[in-house]
């Protein structure tokens, strides 16, 4: 009877001619007897491109999503700075026009 003792994993990247980019998930066991004897290893490797692209898709995405909020952010900042200072001077010349001749508005 054999039996499986020890596992690995790893993702990995490849380069070759053909793809310049191959992303596999590889698995070794090692195969051990009744004994306790080490008698095979066995390896599978799983494609894992499409999963990796998506990554890197989702990873730009939120990177400019990033971006644009940081922009949109500063315009925001930027605009209320502005809406707070036109208060204010509206403020001051509602106050101006208001305050009885010879006195001004305090």
């Amino acid at each position: 009877m054999l039996c499986e003792k020890r596992q690995a994993a790893a993702n990995c990247g490849l380069k070759g001619n053909a793809h310049p980019n191959v992303h596999v998930h590889l698995e070794a066991k090692a195969i051990y007897d009744d004994k306790g004897k080490h008698r095979q290893w066995r390896f599978g490797m799983i494609d894992i491109n499409d999963p990796k692209q998506l990554e890197g898709e989702l990873r730009k995405a939120r990177n400019e999503l990033e971006e644009r909020v940081a922009l949109r952010t500063t315009e925001l900042n930027q605009r209320n700075k502005q809406l707070v200072r036109l208060t204010t001077e509206l403020t001051t010349c509602r106050a101006t026009r208001t305050a009885p001749a010879g006195q001004s508005a305090a």
